[in-house]
């Protein structure tokens, strides 16, 4: 039987070597349900099969505090863990370096208030009133499958 082939970006010292991760899997399984129910809404198809799947639950990673033993690990390897934080010193030493620059006000909103990116990129001078110091979240920005940008509700 025929070895099955790494796919791109691969760690290739995996266990598992050649074979996608968990987390692949769902995102092509996502994909995938997604165009087939495309083809069900333009009556291509009658019914999306790939609704009667039923995939493994995943771990999700945990996260981890970026910690001067692991920020020395990520400046010898340049590995880095999925799902890194900043202690609050870190934050504000972050945010104090960066204080004049244009985009500080949408890095102050993502820190501190928890917006996704696309939130904060979705953001218009009419969400946003100053007097009051309130920020509307009402759209985000999303990339569609053309690759193109699109505020979405």
């Amino acid at each position: 039987m025929r070895e099955p082939t790494p796919l791109r970006g691969q760690n290739p010292r995996r266990a598992d070597e050649g074979w996608p991760s968990a987390e692949r899997v769902r995102r092509l399984f996502s994909t995938l349900r997604s165009a087939l129910n495309a083809a069900v809404r333009e009556r291509l198809i009658r019914d999306n099969p790939a609704r009667y799947l039923k995939l493994p639950k995943g771990r999700r990673p945990s996260a981890v505090v970026w910690t001067k033993r692991r920020v020395q690990e990520w400046r010898r390897t340049r590995e880095r863990p999925v799902v890194a934080v900043s202690t609050p010193a870190q934050l504000a030493e972050f945010l104090s370096s960066i204080a004049g620059h244009p985009m500080f006000a949408a890095y102050h909103l993502i820190a501190m208030r928890g917006l996704r990116r696309g939130e904060a990129c979705g953001l218009t001078c009419d969400d946003l009133d100053l007097d009051e110091g309130i920020a509307y979240i009402s759209q985000q920005l999303q990339r569609g499958s053309d690759g193109q940008l699109r505020a979405c509700r």
